[in-house]
């Protein structure tokens, strides 16, 4: 997966963030989902403070662990 699917994401591109929100899912769902710190790092730039960086990620996710598209 690319790297500009986490920040159209957190930005909610107008454009992308429904592909880039469907493609997370489906990496999720079929094959399990890790940031690696390359992309970690590229999504770093888009906030101000550590930890709202630190829980982005989760609030992509349902509960029992999968992408929920409504954020």
């Amino acid at each position: 997966m690319g790297s500009c699917v986490l920040p159209d994401v957190v930005q909610s591109d107008p454009h992308w963030a429904d592909w880039s929100l469907s493609q997370l899912g489906w990496a999720v769902e079929h094959s399990g989902a890790a940031i690696n710190p390359v992309i970690y790092a590229e999504l770093s730039v888009w906030y101000e403070a550590l930890e709202p960086l630190e829980h982005a990620p989760a609030g992509f996710a349902s509960p029992d662990g999968r992408v929920d598209p409504q954020g």
